[in-house]
């Protein structure tokens, strides 16, 4: 997953520069299934999804990256835009691929045009669908610069199922594009409303709800408070109508953590210190008996 830092063109709603759905606060029935997978700070990824370090359970998520061709960076969508300032020439620019998926759907970055001395040191960030004949679309800007920012602001992740994650810092403007059906809905409305309402019982919760990951099924995997700020949990969100990921126990365990030389140094220390005491004493208690 490529990271891609832009802004949010004057907070103007996706579905109104794409003509995109984008759905009111789901219904129960769509609502994604909730797996809880422990204490954030107890979880590791592996290379087949991510494990719970305390319960030694480890759970499926999956996400496969297509090679990108040197054909696919030929025949991606281009731009003419103006560079210089006193002089000004029209240019070429080519979308800069950075991920693909094995509908050939790309994400990748293009030239804003705000900054005509360097056009590319301000880039706006998007993607372009394949048709069947190969060629591409035009390029889809999905997170834009604003007057706070020369680049976008937010992270694309694109995954096997044809859909793009727009993660923002703030869980609020975090959404999920999907292509095969052309709505957009944003992840606060895929959480069912019983751990909503324990994730809105911290201080600007919607801030806290973080993207972690984002999986071929569509699982997406975010980071939140509970009751307040002090209890972080991960938990696996599941698309209706696909099984939750199961916990499968590590076989051999995680191993556990080694102290370091100078906790073990400690250790001795403390242990030296009792037993001088504990010399002490008995020598004191002889010493009484006289």
């Amino acid at each position: 997953m490529h990271v891609l830092r832009t802004l949010g063109f004057h907070l103007l709603p996706l579905a109104f520069l794409f003509g995109l759905a984008v759905s009111e606060r789901a219904n129960a029935s769509a609502y994604y299934s909730v797996t809880v997978l422990g204490d954030d700070a107890d979880i590791k990824a592996s290379s087949t999804g991510y494990y719970n370090t305390k319960t030694g359970l480890s759970y499926d998520f999956i996400s496969r990256t297509t090679p990108i061709t040197q054909a696919d960076r030929a025949k991606a969508p281009t731009e003419q835009l103006y560079q210089g300032v006193a002089t000004p020439i029209e240019r070429t620019y080519t979308m800069q691929v950075y991920q693909t998926n094995d509908a050939g759907t790309i994400i990748g970055a293009m030239p804003s045009g705000l900054i005509r001395s360097e056009p590319e040191s301000s880039l706006t960030y998007g993607y372009a669908v394949q048709y069947a004949n190969g060629a591409y679309s035009d390029f889809k800007p999905l997170l834009m610069p604003t007057q706070w920012s020369v680049n976008g602001w937010g992270t694309l992740m694109l995954n096997q199922a044809n859909q793009i994650l727009l993660a923002n810092p703030s869980g609020l403007g975090s959404s999920l594009l999907d292509l095969n059906t052309g709505t957009t809905t944003r992840i606060l409305d895929l959480i069912p409303q019983d751990l909503l309402d324990k994730i809105q019982k911290a201080p600007d919760y919607g801030s806290y709800v973080n993207i972690k990951g984002f999986d071929d099924r569509g699982d997406i995997l975010i980071r939140a408070p509970l009751n307040g700020n002090s209890d972080w949990k991960d938990f696996m969100l599941t698309p209706p109508g696909l099984a939750a990921p199961a916990g499968v126990p590590i076989n051999p365990p995680p191993p556990t953590p080694t102290p370091e030389p100078a906790s073990w140094m400690i250790f001795s220390l403390v242990v030296g210190v009792f037993g001088v005491r504990a010399a002490v004493r008995r020598r004191r208690k002889s010493i009484d008996s006289i």
